[in-house]
């Protein structure tokens, strides 16, 4: 048995990246309004940004198996988001995360 196995922590490949822990958060571009409405970002870490699910979604698909995308996006909603107002978008987004081997962890507001 592993060092690692013994602590209860999952055993990696050489040269594998191990699982990761990620936050996702939604921001609106407070000066980017267009006849359409806002334009938002999706960050991650709020290091990383997209302009587009497209884009977020490459990211997510890159990440290593086992990974995690914990997203708590508070109460308040402005009408506009995107993934937050579509329950299309949003099951459709759930399943990209899970078919990658990624756990959306989606914090319930209230």
């Amino acid at each position: 048995m592993t060092i690692m196995a013994l602590l209860g922590m999952p055993s990696f490949k050489v040269g594998q990246r191990p699982p990761e822990t990620n936050t996702l958060s939604l921001v609106r571009i407070a000066d980017a309004k267009t006849d359409d409405g806002y334009e938002y970002i999706y960050t991650i870490n709020n290091i990383h940004g997209y302009k587009t699910i497209e884009g977020l979604n490459k990211y997510i698909a890159d990440l290593p198996s086992g990974s995690t995308i914990l997203w708590n996006p508070g109460c308040c909603r402005f009408g506009d988001e995107p993934l937050l107002t579509s329950k299309e978008e949003m099951d459709k987004f759930k399943l990209h995360c899970e078919s990658n081997s990624v756990t959306l962890i989606l914090v319930p507001s209230g």
